[in-house]
């Protein structure tokens, strides 16, 4: 890409969606060239074990489920066990801007820690780090239908504020 006429190198970044939450983080800080921006659609920021967990506890592959309480995510947080591979210190090498949304009754990633992760390394690392939860959302955020028809146009407009033209 970055040797067509008619992309700009310096614009290029990535868009992913669920287990990019673990690989674009390892992409931008192996990237021998410059990464203009991260968007990325439900996609944990939590250990590999700990999705394991979640998708488990939350009845991933149930028929019909429940929608996920505050109490009921709130429990099943508690009893989360980290482990496997954990992307916070590729997180924490990140120099890039980035953008994660979520759907609070996602079965497959716990997005709530996910979220919280985030902010966290925002406000005690100053990363550049945008997080949108999307309260009746799951994961299929960019799914056709999506399970939240704002999440495309919030990615979307978050990156041509962020990575303006030049």
């Amino acid at each position: 890409m970055r040797k067509r006429p008619e992309i700009d190198p310096a614009r290029i970044g990535f868009l992913g969606i669920s287990q990019a939450g673990w690989v674009v983080p390892l992409a931008v800080v192996r990237s021998h060239r410059r990464v203009a921006f991260t968007a990325l659609a439900s996609a944990p920021a939590v250990t590999t074990n700990e999705e394991r967990q979640w998708s488990n506890f939350a009845g991933e592959e149930t028929e019909s489920p429940r929608p996920l309480t505050p109490e009921k995510r709130a429990d099943i947080t508690r009893q989360l066990r980290t482990s496997g591979f954990d992307p916070v210190p590729l997180l924490k090498r990140m120099t890039v801007p980035g953008i994660w949304v979520y759907g609070r009754q996602d079965r497959s990633i716990p997005a709530e820690k996910s979220a919280a992760t985030l902010e966290r390394l925002r406000k005690t690392e100053g990363k550049d780090f945008t997080v949108v939860l999307f309260p009746h959302a799951d994961h299929g955020l960019l799914d056709t239908p999506p399970t939240d028809p704002r999440a495309m146009p919030t990615l979307l407009a978050w990156i041509q504020k962020h990575v303006r033209p030049t």
